[in-house]
């Protein structure tokens, strides 16, 4: 069992910290480098798309959130995906 994180996850990672303090331009570069290493990563793309609807980058949002729907519709993220898209559509 692997028991530490893909390496684009520590990008996901650092993301929530860049997050917290604010640094959002910093933020959405580390998940670019954890998508560019695996562009389907569920936990990237919905990550992702949360920290677009947060900045107001509703389009943006959608795009990743969809993305994650449609690679993993089943996960746990995908769920969470379609709920988000819903919420984005009011």
């Amino acid at each position: 069992m692997n028991q530490f994180p893909t390496e684009e996850n520590f990008h996901g990672y650092l993301w929530w910290i860049l997050r917290e303090i604010g640094d959002f331009d910093a933020a959405r570069n580390e998940f670019q480098k954890g998508i560019d290493i695996n562009d389907t990563n569920p936990f990237l793309n919905y990550n992702i798309g949360i920290l677009e609807k947060e900045t107001w980058n509703n389009g943006t949002a959608l795009i990743y959130l969809k993305k994650v729907l449609r690679e993993s519709p089943d996960s746990e993220f995908g769920k969470l995906a379609e709920a988000e898209i819903e919420l984005l559509k009011k």
